[in-house]
């Protein structure tokens, strides 16, 4: 054997970057939970989506949340829940992507006040919200979230107190 097959070949990295989080906004409204999607005008050029924003360096995490749906979407959150995963995805052109996912509460009848980049929005249950979706990954993100927020309680432990 030459020396050349021993030698591993040359790769390049991949790189990774989790700057951001995604945050999946339910509300209880008649006996049922209906989930936040708004279309975005600039990113994904009419696409519905999730609010979404980035995480800042030297700052918690999770409160990437809170902010985000107070300056997309105009609301306050009550509860805070991890969404207990994050959610990979490839960017053509870009990189890989891990996403922190969590899902906050507002109150059933809270006004939504959308942000420039955003121009209509809807309340639609999980079967619906999943047809609307355009990435994959979203789409399946879906399942977990009503599992725990329909069909059980979620625990404790994935609680973030904001307050």
């Amino acid at each position: 054997m030459t020396d050349s097959v021993l030698e591993s070949p040359k790769k390049h990295s991949f790189p990774i970057v989790c700057n951001s989080g995604f945050v999946y906004v339910p509300r209880w409204q008649n006996q049922q939970v209906e989930l936040l999607l708004m279309c975005c005008t600039t990113l994904w050029q009419w696409e519905s989506c999730q609010v979404e924003g980035s995480i800042e360096l030297d700052r918690i995490k999770w409160r990437v949340a809170p902010r985000e749906v107070r300056e997309e979407a105009g609301f306050v959150l009550f509860e805070l829940w991890s969404g207990d995963t994050c959610e990979a995805f490839y960017e053509p052109k870009k990189t890989h992507c891990d996403c922190a996912k969590f899902f906050g509460f507002v109150e059933p009848h809270s006004d939504v006040q959308l942000k420039s980049e955003y121009d209509v929005f809807d309340w639609l249950d999980f079967d619906k919200a999943c047809k609307n979706l355009v990435f994959p990954v979203h789409r399946h993100t879906l399942s977990p979230i009503e599992a725990e927020l329909v069909w059980r309680f979620p625990d404790s432990l994935l609680r973030i107190q904001i307050n």
